[in-house]
């Protein structure tokens, strides 16, 4: 006798029946956490990533100047597999899932929100300013 309905998609419809908690993204069809990295957390993931903080900062510094749309996307370009191993890293769903089922438009909402709520934008501003602090400290004392 054959089935009538699809047992996959059956479960599907009913993991997306069940609200998603408010620390929780669809990336694809999978629910992944936003939660808080240790720094352990930070550590592995700065050890599977090479070129994504330089290309962060060239796109920083690209505002400035008017070819910002083409260096963002050439940028994007050669980050893309560090962006997805991250993601992979932190949500333990698989890379090629990723790739293949995950939206930019999902990639984007979890890193944002990733970033939110581990205070990256306060945690890089204190470093700057304590870098800043040492600096001017050095300077008067040279003086």
């Amino acid at each position: 006798m054959a089935k009538w309905y699809d047992k996959q998609a059956m479960i599907d419809l009913f993991k997306r029946a069940v609200p998603l908690k408010e620390n929780e993204v669809y990336l694809g069809k999978k629910r992944a956490e936003i939660r808080k990295l240790s720094p352990s957390d930070f550590k592995h993931l700065m050890g599977s990533i090479e070129y994504l903080p330089s290309l962060v900062y060239q796109v920083v510094s690209a505002r400035k100047n008017n070819d910002l749309y083409v260096i963002f996307l050439q940028a994007a370009d050669m980050a893309m597999d560090e962006i997805v191993n991250l993601v992979s890293v932190i949500t333990d769903i698989d890379e090629d899932y990723i790739y293949k089922n995950v939206g930019l438009d999902e990639l984007y909402e979890f890193l944002k929100r990733m970033t939110e709520f581990n205070n990256f934008n306060s945690i890089v501003q204190n470093v700057k300013n304590l870098y800043l602090h040492e600096k001017e400290g050095a300077e008067d004392a040279d003086n």
